[in-house]
């Protein structure tokens, strides 16, 4: 086995180790989530057995849930992460193939974001009507703690690592996950409501979301971008929307103004806009209203016909004004 694969192998038995010793989170501590339904002693199957599988498989096992997985490849890779599950005690692993009876007894499926929509058990899951949800969706109900989710084609992963920086630097509790390599599933197990969760999510992640609902929302831009798993452009940006769909007024969506796609569908979004390069609700900057306060370097917040309105450069800077603006 390489280094790599021992690596990865060490890690998810690492966290497995992890689980059985306990969680920080109440609501993983309790197997109930944050809408009141509970989980533990369940069965769920997770397909997809990657980063993201594994994560959700073992959050599934800290809430007190039973745990089938089901992996299409059988790699070095995938064989040395179902071993280490199978060591933590996780129920039923099929690797090289999708059987329609690991679905015997599940309440839900879970997801990973490399499964396309046409798999097997997704689709047998949908027949019967079996919940099928992202490993974000996961992640999200048992989150106590406030989370700002980025999305767009291109620089998501630098805009969560610079959001995460400058959280930190003001001394506050953030933690970067997400498809930028960590696993939100991987880390709600030691969250508190202390924390700042700065998530990057993708399209196929937000796919089969259902309840997810960042108090920030962030869309940076819109490109052509994974048409092999949508079917158009505008199927692509449906997909990006639904970071915004469960937002309630209170929230925040922190939208790219020189976007016009991003424009577009900026018109259906239920909570307060911020706009960043160059845009606003009014057409018009806050800046050039009189008596515009300043917060830092950031145009203060405020209210234009019953919208938020903030004017800076940048998509860190709209973040961080909404940050402090609670």
């Amino acid at each position: 086995m390489s280094p790599e694969l021992q690596l990865q192998a060490a890690e998810a038995e690492g966290a497995m180790l992890e689980a059985e010793e306990g969680a920080a989170n109440p609501l993983v501590r309790s197997g109930v989530d944050r809408f009141g339904q509970r989980w533990a002693g369940h069965r769920f199957l997770v397909v997809g057995l990657a980063r993201s599988g594994m994560a959700a498989a073992q959050l599934l096992r800290q809430i007190g849930a039973s745990v089938h997985v089901s992996e299409l490849r059988q790699t070095e890779s995938t064989t040395a992460m179902a071993q280490a599950l199978r060591r933590g005690g996780i129920e039923r692993i099929e690797l090289g193939d999708h059987s329609q009876d690991i679905l015997e007894g599940c309440s839900g499926l879970v997801v990973s974001p490399g499964v396309p929509d046409t798999a097997g058990p997704v689709q047998w899951a949908r027949e019967i009507g079996l919940p099928v949800i992202s490993e974000i969706e996961l992640a999200f109900r048992f989150c106590p703690s406030k989370i700002v989710a980025v999305t767009g084609t291109n620089g998501k992963s630098s805009v969560v690592t610079l959001i995460a920086q400058l959280q930190a630097a003001r001394r506050q509790p953030v933690v970067a996950c997400g498809n930028i390599g960590i696993p939100f599933s991987g880390v709600v197990a030691d969250l508190t409501p202390e924390t700042t969760v700065v998530a990057e999510v993708s399209s196929f992640q937000l796919m089969d979301c259902h309840t997810f609902r960042p108090e920030i929302g962030v869309l940076l831009n819109l490109g052509a971008n994974h048409l092999d798993r949508h079917p158009d452009r505008r199927s692509y940006a449906q997909a990006k929307a639904r970071l915004f769909q469960c937002q309630a007024a209170e929230d925040v969506a922190v939208l790219n103004g020189a976007d016009p796609l991003v424009a577009e569908l900026a018109e259906r979004v239920p909570s307060r806009r911020v706009w960043f390069g160059g845009r606003s609700d009014t057409q018009q900057t806050a800046a050039n209203q009189p008596g515009a306060p300043a917060l830092g370097h950031v145009t203060a917040l405020r209210e234009v016909d019953g919208r938020l309105v903030a004017t800076v450069e940048t998509v860190h800077q709209a973040v961080a004004a909404a940050l402090r603006a609670g």
